[in-house]
């Protein structure tokens, strides 16, 4: 027989640093689990807090300088673009406040796997503000747009029809707010649709259900950005057949501030949503299957972490950092695209140029005066001659 000695037996049980150990098992931290390598998920969360701390900032210059510009800025359709800045600034707010302190904010337990279940009262709201908001300034950049090609195209009804512009404005603000709202009630409303963490560490929260978020926000997107495409080759041909945008022999554009305003904002929010959109649907699609991959993971991870047994490669392939880096610094973009729009580009030329001419001329007048003072200044080489002094030596 052979004595054994169930003293001198150690289990060397040990769990990586971002599980915790619970009944000689690992469970994943809601904390501290990444599912990126640490420093491309620091590289993605200093892009997302720059883009929003910096999306705010130039939205409230946005909002002041569309205030003094009353007059131009709370007209139709331009009011749209005021719409847009307003709902990016909210979204900005919950990025910039989960920023102080994610884990408190998203996570429900320090379980992961429990977060995920039941999400904390932040994660819904703002899963739900981001949600609406995202459809709705989409519909607010489509109204512009199909407003302003109603009046390249149609210059004479739409003339005729100005007295009903109010009218108009109305209907597309109450189908811009109303309109976005079916899909978030649903998602609060429907358990197995509800909001919840969707990356880790946590950025936004969407619906747990990747088809309910894809048709509700995604394709909705999707759409919308394709028929303004679709508007805007036909208004840019008019455009450029009456006033010859394409210079023949020079490589300027012959096109007025205006016009240059509108097609920049109409481009950056095109590049905007095909990053955008190329994210959410890469992400969207591929939900399932990182489910599946982490599930997996964690499966292997849960008893104990052993070198070379558990890869995350499997699921860090469903993972689109650089995509998600570049939708977030896009999105904090956004505002700064308005601002282009908003400003009033001749005034700040005028204003440059007086300052120019002021600087200038004050260094004329500075050498000017230099020049002055060193012809009455005698010359250090010359002889202070006393005539006096000379006659009585004589």
């Amino acid at each position: 027989a052979i004595d054994i000695d169930n003293s001198s037996i150690t289990i060397n049980f040990t769990c990586r640093d971002d599980f915790y150990e619970i009944n000689n098992t690992c469970t994943p931290r809601c904390d501290k689990w990444e599912q990126s390598p640490h420093d491309t998920t620091i590289a993605v969360l200093t892009v997302l807090n720059f883009a929003a701390w910096l999306g705010l900032l130039v939205g409230v210059i946005v909002i002041i300088s569309s205030c003094i510009r009353y007059k131009n800025m709370f007209t139709f359709p331009s009011v749209f673009l005021i719409y847009m800045t307003i709902g990016y600034c909210v979204i900005a707010v919950f990025i910039i406040i989960s920023s102080f302190d994610r884990p408190a904010l998203y996570c429900s337990s320090k379980n992961l796997t429990e977060s995920i279940l039941n999400p904390t009262t932040f994660c819904t709201v703002a899963g739900a503000t981001f949600h609406y908001f995202l459809v709705s300034i989409t519909f607010w950049w489509f109204f512009h747009v199909c407003s302003i090609f109603y009046k390249v195209m149609f210059p004479f009804t739409a003339k005729r029809t100005e007295k009903y512009q109010k009218y108009i404005h109305i209907i597309l603000v109450i189908i811009g707010i109303l309109l976005p709202l079916p899909a978030v009630v649903v998602t609060l409303t429907k358990p197995n649709f509800s909001y919840t963490i969707n990356a880790f560490p946590p950025l936004l929260c969407v619906s747990r259900n990747a088809n309910m978020f894809y048709y509700s926000a995604i394709l909705v997107v999707n759409v919308l950005l394709a028929i303004g495409v679709s508007l805007f080759i036909p208004m840019f041909w008019v455009v450029h057949k009456h006033q010859g945008i394409f210079r023949p022999k020079k490589r300027a554009l012959n096109i007025g501030f205006a016009e240059r305003k509108i097609l920049f904002v109409f481009c950056y929010y095109v590049v905007f949503g095909v990053v955008t959109l190329s994210y959410f649907a890469l992400s969207t699609q591929d939900q399932d299957k990182f489910i599946k991959a982490v599930t997996e993971y964690f499966t292997c991870e849960y008893f104990g972490n052993f070198a070379g047994r558990c890869e995350r490669k499997y699921f860090e392939r469903y993972v689109y950092p650089g995509l998600a880096g570049a939708t977030y610094f896009f999105m904090g973009l956004i505002p700064v695209a308005n601002l282009v729009f908003v400003v009033d580009w001749k005034r700040v030329n005028q204003i440059m140029k007086h300052f120019s001419n002021r600087c200038c001329r004050q260094k004329v007048h500075e050498v000017e005066v230099e020049g002055i003072h060193s012809n009455l200044s005698p010359h250090p080489d010359s002889v202070n001659i006393n005539p006096s002094t000379s006659e009585n030596s004589g």
